[in-house]
């Protein structure tokens, strides 16, 4: 997302994500700050612990978000600042707490640079999948998980318009994404 400077790109980075998440969670995102260095920043729901997102059958998921994103020069309309994501992890955990289904990018890990699924729980005659098993996808923004909680996972939505918000701030990340 651009800005004039690291802080406005900063805002204009977190302001979709907030306006997405308000469509299943009401609560406080944590960044590391707004300024540009040469290590990462940080961002977390809840300062990193697990959020309930309610479900129209009366129970609830669990779920996490961590991500780490930097700063760098743009030019044109994305700059002159824009942010990049670099890494994230997208939980989600059953009502007894144990992750079931996560998405990860974290591309500094050796031998796993690419973005993938981890599913936990799969069917006796299904092929063996475990936590450690990493089933590529293509990269997953946050917009498209919180779609997914909704239409499959029976999350009850908080806004009327989470559709729309959810294509809007979509939108804007596949107008920014730097790969």
């Amino acid at each position: 997302m651009a800005g004039r400077t690291p802080v406005e790109a900063t805002h204009a980075f977190i302001e979709p994500l907030r306006r997405a998440l308000a469509c299943v969670w009401v609560g406080h995102i944590s960044t590391t700050g707004y300024d540009k260095r040469p290590e990462p920043h940080s961002l977390t729901l809840n300062r990193g612990e697990s959020v309930p997102l309610k479900c129209t059958d009366g129970s609830s998921l669990g779920f996490r978000v961590t991500m780490k994103f930097e700063h760098a020069e743009a030019e044109g309309d994305h700059g002159p600042w824009t942010v990049r994501t670099i890494e994230y992890i997208y939980v989600f955990e059953g009502a007894d707490g144990e992750e079931f289904l996560s998405y990860h990018w974290h591309p500094s890990v050796e031998g796993i640079p690419y973005p993938h699924l981890h599913v936990e729980r799969a069917g006796n005659d299904s092929p063996p999948l475990t936590r450690r098993t990493h089933v590529p996808t293509g990269r997953i923004a946050i917009e498209q998980v919180l779609r997914l909680a909704i239409t499959q996972f029976g999350v009850q939505p908080l806004r009327e318009d989470w559709a729309e918000t959810l294509a809007q701030a979509h939108g804007g990340y596949e107008e920014f994404q730097t790969w």
